[in-house]
């Protein structure tokens, strides 16, 4: 049986493993290699398209695609804003890392150009919003979203489908409809409740 923890409770194991030595950039590169694992591992996959939120789970699907690049597909990563502009630092530095080995970028693309980028995309990965999301997905997140549910697109999801909440599995507006969730150190509440059910695939 795998463990089931609490949003909160799984920052705090975050906190102890830095505590110990293991620090988030690490965290960040396991996430990110593991999710660009289980979409290479999907098959028949040339084409890959990172929504890639402004924070700790956008930074994991940095870390993917830079993964996936080196294994020789074709990685896009769309974005609010240019790897300089990201809030998070470690999130700016695996962003800078993936553009310096040519993942190719998109920030803040019109809707019509966003939606060319999915159909022609054999896998989306979805690191838009992660566990510590609540509420609403605000622009261009809702948007994204919706998009992302009409293309028809395999999808994959970091850790949570992004507008899902983590914790009650429920959505207030736009939420990722995902085929597979890769989630990260254990089981969160909502990904077994409520929405999270259907959203996680």
């Amino acid at each position: 049986m795998q463990p089931v923890l609490n949003v909160e409770d799984v920052r705090r194991v975050e906190e102890g493993l830095t505590e110990v030595g293991v620090s988030i950039s690490e965290l960040m590169h396991r996430a990110g290699t593991a999710a660009a694992d289980e979409v290479a591992n999907l098959g028949e996959v040339d084409d890959v398209v990172v929504l890639a939120g402004l924070g700790n789970n956008g930074g994991d699907g940095w870390v993917a695609a830079e993964s996936l690049l080196r294994r020789g597909l074709h990685v896009t990563v769309v974005t609010p804003v240019a790897p300089d502009d990201l809030r998070s630092d470690i999130a700016r530095v695996v962003a800078n890392s993936a553009q310096s080995v040519g993942v190719d970028i998109v920030v803040a693309p019109p809707r019509p150009d966003l939606e060319g980028l999915l159909l022609r995309a054999d896998v989306v990965l979805d690191a838009m919003l992660g566990t510590g999301f609540h509420g609403e997905p605000r622009a261009p997140f809702d948007i994204w979203i919706e998009a992302l549910n009409e293309s028809g697109a395999r999808v994959v999801s970091v850790d949570v489908p992004s507008g899902l909440s983590a914790q009650t599995g429920l959505e207030a507006g736009a939420c990722v409809a995902a085929d597979l969730t890769v989630t990260m150190l254990v089981l969160k509440p909502g990904l077994l409740s409520d929405r999270g059910r259907d959203a996680c695939g």
